[in-house]
């Protein structure tokens, strides 16, 4: 258990340094900090905020059976999240649930509910057109050999499989064939996400590899039987019905269903993203928002209106002078249906706060 606190601790760490940004230091050009509360946060509070953390994480690598380390890495790293709404990664989200298990006395029981219950609600939020004949043939087109798999049967088959896989990992006859099966589901993730495949989103390599770690651990140390706390198990099973939540807790993974916005240039570009020429597309007319935080910030966006309201603000207030620029925002789930928002840029930065605020 003690060297599972140690490599995830190091996950944790190297998906840090793999968005550093995020944490530490914002470079002008990038996605500015979205606090929880208001609209606006000092450069300087990511620093404290994001170092917090990692310094408790580092502790971690050193004193793995602190039980206190492990609950304070996780209360801090939740509460970073305050200062910027982008903190709230699905990875961040299950370290916080896992150093929070990993301090209960009976933590295995505790890890085994967390996991499974990740791998189910994953694959049912899959089982949608949106991710069988879109995300997923996108994740086969990565190598050749894969190139034949991409179809909407094969898509539903997999959502399904990676659903039936959390259920299997609570059944102790099928815990170990389900661990095994679900450790090659993530080294083709590792691969697809990695620069010999598409080369995207690289900061969640490592908590694969955790992951993989996760499940060997409870092959190899299951003998705990006992039944993890009823209040972590309601928690798995109902907090991702529940409305206004962020798809991070829900467990929505690569499933495609999230809300998006992009930015549209007026006359042009606005001045405050440097990269716009190798961000932008349809002749360097619009930006994906979630290319931009990739690029500045090495994670995707958080996907709610809040964060889409604020880089909207602060995008329209570098654009001034240049009518036409607006944000389209799309919900993917209903894309066929209807028109996307338009969220317009106008004149004075008054008007502005006046219109999103």
């Amino acid at each position: 258990m003690h060297r599972w606190i140690q490599g995830t601790s190091a996950g944790l760490l190297a998906q840090m340094l793999l968005s550093h940004p995020l944490w530490w230091r914002r470079a002008p050009d990038a996605v500015p900090p979205v606090p929880l509360w208001g609209n606006h946060v000092p450069e300087w509070l990511l620093l404290p905020t994001g170092m917090l953390p990692a310094l408790l994480a580092t502790g971690l690598l050193i004193r793995p059976d602190n039980r206190f380390l492990l609950q304070a890495t996780a209360l801090a790293l939740g509460c970073s999240a305050a200062v910027d709404l982008n903190r709230v990664q699905p990875w961040a989200y299950w370290y916080v649930l896992v150093f929070f298990a990993a301090s209960a006395r009976q933590s295995l029981p505790a890890l085994r509910m967390i996991t499974a219950g990740m791998y189910a609600w994953s694959g049912l939020h899959k089982l949608t057109p949106w991710f069988a004949a879109d995300n997923f043939e996108w994740f086969c087109s990565a190598f050749e050999l894969t190139k034949a798999l991409a179809t909407p049967a094969w898509g539903y088959a997999m959502a399904a499989l990676e659903a039936l896989l959390g259920a299997a990992l609570l059944y102790a006859p099928t815990r170990r064939t389900a661990a095994w099966t679900a450790i090659g589901m993530h080294l083709w993730i590792i691969l697809v996400l990695s620069p010999v495949g598409l080369d995207w989103n690289r900061v969640v390599i490592p908590w694969n590899a955790v992951l993989m770690g996760t499940l060997l651990l409870l092959i190899l140390e299951d003998r705990e039987r006992t039944r993890p706390p009823w209040a972590l198990v309601l928690w798995m099973l109902g907090s991702p019905l529940l409305p206004g939540l962020p798809r991070a807790i829900g467990w929505h993974l690569y499933n495609n269903t999230q809300p998006e916005a992009v930015f549209v240039q007026g006359q042009q570009p606005p001045t405050c993203v440097a990269g716009w020429d190798a961000l932008a597309y349809d002749d360097r007319q619009r930006m994906l928002l979630d290319d931009w935080a990739i690029h500045t910030l090495g994670v995707p966006l958080m996907h709610c209106d809040k964060v889409f309201r604020a880089l909207h603000r602060h995008l329209c207030r570098c654009s001034i002078g240049a009518p036409g620029s607006e944000i389209l925002r799309v919900d993917w789930r209903t894309k066929k249906d209807r028109e996307p928002e338009k969220w317009p840029c106008i004149e004075t930065e008054k008007q502005i706060s006046v219109k999103v605020d």
